[in-house]
Parts: C-alpha cells; sequence; structure tokens
C-alpha cells in the first residue's frame, strides 16, 4: 500500500487484518453491489417474523460489521 491509500480494516475473532480498499471492492464487488437490492427484499416485517424462531440460536457476544465506504 502507498500512503495515502484507503483501507479496510477486517476484523476476525482472533485477528485483525488490514486490506487496501481496492483488494476488498475486487473481491466483495458482487456482495456489495447486491446488498442494496437484498435488503429491499428481505429487510421486512414478514421476513422478521419468517426468521423469528432461529433468534434463540443467535450467537451471545460481540456482533462485527464491516462497512465499506
Amino acid at each position: 500500500m502507498k500512503e495515502h491509500d484507503q483501507a479496510a480494516i477486517l476484523v476476525y475473532d482472533d485477528n485483525i487484518e488490514v486490506r487496501p480498499l481496492e483488494y476488498i471492492k475486487e473481491k466483495l464487488g458482487c456482495a456489495v453491489a447486491s446488498q442494496d437490492s437484498l435488503t429491499k427484499i428481505w429487510d421486512t416485517p414478514e421476513e422478521d417474523e419468517a426468521w423469528e424462531h432461529l433468534q434463540k440460536y443467535k450467537k451471545c457476544g460481540h456482533s462485527h460489521q464491516i462497512n465499506i465506504l
């Protein structure tokens, strides 16, 4: 990486990685591009109700989210 390059910080349970943002965009481009479309379909009260029974299996502890700007 060069000075002033944008970076993505990936946080895992056992380590943290700093990667060039271009690497992340290249590897996750399809997933990031589809996120808005899937949110419209899946982020609804009906979907929440359909998956409610799985909440008891939700992992306790911390959840990690990575935002790519």
